[in-house]
């Protein structure tokens, strides 16, 4: 009986530490590089039951000058949904987009949907 106390112990236990199988994000990211230009994409895609409900585009971008990105900053400057940041020759925009409530737990908005098209797109996946 002491066994089985012990091994149900650790198994709620385990449950606490890892959530009870529910998985809660997809991150995604790619790098490339335009000419002179540095891209970093990371997708955070959250997931309810397996399902994307939010996705958060990050780009941060790196230019040869900071007259190129004032430039581009200027294109999402006070666009809605996007935030943007200068540091110099860098530029952070971020954006994110809310799932329709009525487009979530379809086909599409599967997790392993979800990640076969980012992949397909020359993403690199965890989780």
């Amino acid at each position: 009986m002491k066994k089985f106390f012990c091994l149900l112990s650790c198994m709620l236990l385990s449950l606490v530490i890892t959530g009870c199988g529910k998985d809660d994000k997809l991150v995604c990211s790619k790098e490339q590089t335009l000419g002179t230009t540095k891209l970093n994409i990371k997708v955070e895609v959250s997931l309810d039951d397996g399902y994307a409900t939010k996705m958060v585009t990050t780009n941060d971008v790196t230019f040869n000058d900071e007259t190129s990105a004032e430039t581009f900053k200027k294109i999402y400057d006070g666009k809605e949904g996007y935030k943007v940041k200068q540091d110099g020759k860098k530029v952070n925009v971020t954006q994110t987009e809310e799932v329709a409530k009525d487009k979530r737990k379809t086909d599409e908005t599967k997790k392993d949907y979800v990640k076969k098209q980012m992949e397909d797109e020359g993403f690199t996946c965890s989780k």
